[in-house]
C-alpha cells in the first residue's frame, strides 16, 4: 500500500508529516492520508528511503526467496483479481 512512503517530524511546527516515496512509480501514498497526528508519530516506512530496485538487490544480497518475485498488478489488500465485471 505505502510502504515506500516517509514519516517526517517538523519541529518548527511540532507536527508529522506524510511524505512520497523516492520513486513516483506506484504511488500510493493516498491511500494514507488520513492518518492523524498521533497515528503518523507511531508509523514506521522503514524502506520509504529505497526505490523498489535498491529493495530487491538487497533482498537478492540476502538470499530471499521474494528478492525476484514478479510485481503485482492487483490491489495489495484485495490481491490479483478478476474485475472485468465489476
Amino acid at each position: 500500500m505505502g510502504h515506500y512512503a516517509q514519516v517526517r517530524f517538523n519541529p518548527e511546527l511540532n507536527a508529522y508529516h506524510l511524505l512520497r516515496r523516492i520513486d513516483s512509480n506506484k504511488d500510493k501514498i493516498y491511500l494514507l492520508c488520513q492518518l492523524n497526528q498521533s497515528q503518523l508519530s507511531k508509523t514506521l516506512f522503514s524502506i520509504g528511503h529505497l526505490t523498489k530496485t535498491e529493495v530487491r538487490k538487497i533482498a537478492r544480497e540476502q538470499n530471499l526467496i521474494t528478492a525476484d518475485k514478479k510485481d503485482s498488478t492487483g490491489i495489495c489488500f484485495i490481491g490479483e483479481s478478476n474485475f472485468e465485471h465489476f
